[in-house]
């Protein structure tokens, strides 16, 4: 029975992180039996929780991002970018996570401005992260100080997608927690109108030199009347792909009864009826947007995907349900409230996911609604599938709990009503009164609503932290030693994938060769789980590359980290590397429990690709390594082992979640996320560290 029950946990820790990779554009799925999660082993001792809410005290009972008193002046500034509009595609999950950086870049970087005007001091682009982080790294992406050559074919392949729809990346949903691994990578945010030269000269047609900018190639807008004849073909060719899929869906109604039937060819018999009038859009259309009929794809190279001035992610802070909640699927207690509230009060807007009403709008609304639209003021009140994401910009704890209880013909409907006060303050990606769209949505048409402590369909919260301009021009031109290359959903341990029990000691390094002589500066490490303790080391010119202790110790010490997430570690003394030489960085995670007993967890990049999707890991031999207590191994030596076993533990519970079987190969794992940082050159480093060459 004890064996059942491990293997049935290690089975949900995957489910439900399935489940949290659902942020997709109309996909929703009913979670009244979402399983309990599988981390609730997880174990953070007092010592580190009173650490985590040493200030909580400090907390005001309001605070809000757009009117922030930060020095003290008695004059609140607003450090919130104005309401975007992600129509016309499913990219809430790039909006609620570009929103978030916006504000941490602009609080970081003391870039207010008075509360009550606009704050345009920032505008950064959620075009790249949609089209980049759902396309792998190509052959042409190679640039030997971000990417090295041995992680070409990594990520997503959506050649086969693009060749049927070439935007249909926009609208293959994502996570909030997709930020992390991508920011961290080199391809941070960058900013919306950034050039990339040259980019007019190469697309033939392209409206201007912006490339990220939130639109097509041409500029196309939906309701041009004025259209080109290749506009006016684009547009058709769009609506004819929407009409021909029509089997099953609500556009069946309007295909048979323009005259459609089984008999006819369908291409025939579109092109005789086409007109703009039957155009199958939803009444947003009637708004002044960009064309999805427009071409808006990103070339493939690395001159665009790190083209421009992309900020530099420090760390980021995944916000999970703390050890001991009886669900992974945010129920409310004092750590996670705490948590994000305190993010907002240093000035980190937090990105979560929930489930709305619509996942985007124009959508129909099916079964109950849970947002009172005469407050605006959302409460979903059973376990619904999270199916949107927005960016949190502030709390009230004061916010009155009957502001979310919705009527139908003056009578009210039981359980609208949370068991308390308290809100957050969300800003949307649906447009506003005063933005370029026009469109009245949310509180006095602002594009912002309240969204309950006690809303049930929340699963994932996440801020960033980013360096600022100051310390970016410190630091200069920085390269990164990486291999974990995977848009990673999640981590998981050899302990959650049944293959190990997290008693042992384990280490997981990463082998390097400098591709030019430098000085490193950091490390950065992933953590999943709240107080997780990390013991590093810096070993430089490696006898064995198979040994990752076989060098010489450069570095060393340990770091306890209050939130999981992208963690940065500054060395305290720079090491230097030469050109060509071996060197490892080896890391230790593990959590330390009341009785002094410590967990181990691996941090293991997993994703499972969905539908059409097609994903790859790239694990070659020599990169990763693992201590499992008694010697080092190649992670290439449990790489099938471990997507074997988590399929065939996943395999009905995933199935049963989604409604299709998933193949195995749709199981990806990835290279540890161990990374380093450096800059300079070899002889400065040698220099400052009292070498010669």
């Amino acid at each position: 029975m004890e064996k059942k029950l491990r293997k049935m946990k290690k089975a949900v820790a995957v489910t439900l992180a399935v489940a949290m990779s659902l942020i997709s554009a109309g996909m929703a799925a009913r979670a009244e039996d979402a399983p309990v999660n599988a981390a609730d082993d997880r174990v953070m001792s007092e010592e580190v929780k009173s650490q985590l809410k040493a200030d909580a005290d400090e907390l005001p009972e309001k605070l809000d991002l757009r009117d922030y008193d930060k020095d003290g002046d008695g004059k609140g500034e607003n450090y919130v970018t104005p309401v975007k509009a992600q129509h016309p595609f499913g990219t809430c999950w790039a909006y609620g996570t570009i929103a978030a950086a916006e504000i941490s870049y602009l609080f970081g970087n003391d870039l207010g401005t008075p509360a009550g005007t606009p704050n345009n001091n920032i505008d950064l682009s959620e075009k790249d992260f949609a089209w980049y982080y759902y396309h792998g790294i190509t052959a042409d992406d190679i640039r030997t100080d971000l990417i090295p050559a041995s992680q070409a074919g990594e990520g997503f392949d959506y050649s086969e997608a693009d060749a049927k729809d070439r935007n249909s990346c926009y609208n293959a949903g994502g996570t909030i927690n997709h930020g992390s691994a991508f920011f961290m990578s080199g391809q941070g945010p960058v900013h919306e109108l950034d050039t990339v030269e040259g980019w007019a000269a190469d697309q033939p047609g392209a409206a201007d030199d912006h490339p990220y900018e939130y639109k097509g190639l041409h500029g196309w807008k939906i309701m041009d009347q004025n259209e080109s004849d290749e506009a006016k073909e684009a547009r058709k060719e769009y609506y004819y792909r929407q009409f021909s899929a029509y089997p099953g869906t609500e556009l069946e109604a309007t295909v048979r009864g323009l005259g459609y039937t089984d008999d006819m060819d369908f291409r025939t018999w579109f092109d005789s009826v086409y007109e703009e009038s039957i155009r199958p859009g939803t009444y947003i259309d009637d708004l002044d947007y960009y064309a999805a009929f427009d071409d808006w794809t990103l070339p493939l190279n690395a001159r665009y995907r790190f083209g421009g001035d992309r900020l530099y992610l420090k760390e980021s802070r995944i916000i999970q349900t703390p050890p001991g909640a009886a669900t992974g699927i945010f129920t409310l207690n004092e750590d996670t409230l705490w948590s994000i509230k305190n993010e907002l009060k240093n000035g980190h807007g937090v990105a979560l996911a929930y489930f709305a009403d619509q996942s985007r709008p124009g959508d129909e609304i099916s079964g109950q609604s849970y947002m009172n639209t005469e407050t605006w003021a959302q409460y979903t009140s059973s376990r619904e599938m999270a199916n949107h994401a927005v960016c949190v910009v502030g709390y009230d704890d004061t916010y009155p709990k009957e502001n979310f209880t919705r009527r139908v013909d003056g009578k009210e409907i039981e359980g609208s009503t949370p068991p308390g006060d308290g809100a957050f303050i969300a800003k949307n990606s649906w447009g506003s009164l005063d933005g370029p769209s026009g469109r009245d949505w949310g509180i006095n048409g602002s594009g912002y609503f309240f969204l309950s402590y006690y809303d049930q369909s929340v699963i994932s919260a996440e801020s960033y932290c980013f360096y600022t301009e100051e310390e970016k021009k410190a630091i200069g031109s920085t390269t990164i030693a990486q291999y974990d290359l995977l848009p990673a959903g999640s981590y998981i341990s050899l302990a959650e994938a049944d293959i190990g029990s997290g008693a042992k000691a384990s280490r997981m390094a990463n082998v390097f060769t400098a591709a030019q002589g430098n000085s490193l500066y950091s490390i950065s490490v992933i953590t999943s789980t709240p107080g997780t303790f990390v013991d590093y080391a810096v070993y430089k010119d490696l006898k064995d590359p198979g040994d990752p202790l076989s060098g010489t110790p450069a570095a060393e010490g340990t770091e306890v980290f209050l939130y999981g997430g992208y963690q940065r570690i500054d060395l305290k003394e720079e090491v230097p590397v030469r050109e060509g030489e071996v060197y490892a960085v080896v890391v230790s995670e593990y959590c330390i429990d009341n009785d002094g007993r410590k967990t181990y967890k691996e941090a293991i990049p997993f994703f499972m690709a969905t539908g059409s999707q097609k994903l790859k890991g790239v694990i070659n031999a020599n990169e990763s390594f693992l201590f499992d207590g008694e010697s080092w191994k190649d992670l290439t030596e449990y790489r099938d082992i471990m997507i074997s076993t988590i399929w065939e533990q996943n395999n009905k519970e995933v199935a049963e979640l989604l409604g299709f079987d998933i193949p195995k190969e749709s199981f990806q794992i990835d290279n540890f996320p161990i990374k380093a940082y450096g800059h300079g050159s070899y002889s400065e480093s040698a220099a400052r560290s009292g070498e010669s060459d």
